[in-house]
């Protein structure tokens, strides 16, 4: 953590870089124990954007908590996979609440183009 503490900067950019390089090692030494978290992924629309990912916990339940975890960018970039080495984060995030209990969505939904007006972007959102 201290060298979370030393980042410096206002913009993202400045601050994503150091973060990412600071946890990235930490998430591959347990990357084989993030990845026995079943994920299952699923197209819930007619385009390649349309899909989730769902981690499931070991035992489930009728009452089972879900937690949905939108990723950032501004609804004009961003994914819910990354490259490698960067490929195991939402499998992290999605792994920690489903041996919580939880089951975890990550779902991908169409980003703001030219031809989207913000006000019906949350519709776009709510498929998922």
């Amino acid at each position: 953590m201290e060298r979370i503490a030393q980042v410096q900067g206002r913009q993202i950019n400045d601050i994503l870089v150091p973060t990412l390089n600071a946890f990235l090692p930490i998430l591959e030494a347990k990357r084989a124990s993030i990845q026995k978290t079943t994920r299952e992924s699923h197209q819930y629309g007619p385009t390649v954007r349309h899909t989730l990912d769902v981690y499931y916990p070991p035992t489930t339940r009728p009452d089972i908590p879900i937690l949905v975890f939108s990723y950032g960018g501004g609804f004009y970039m961003g994914g819910r996979t990354l490259p490698a080495p960067a490929d195991i984060i939402y499998h992290n995030l999605g792994s920690f609440f489903a041996t919580r209990g939880f089951v975890a969505i990550v779902p991908d939904y169409r980003l703001v183009d030219s031809l989207v007006q913000l006000r019906t972007f949350s519709m776009r959102c709510s498929g998922s």
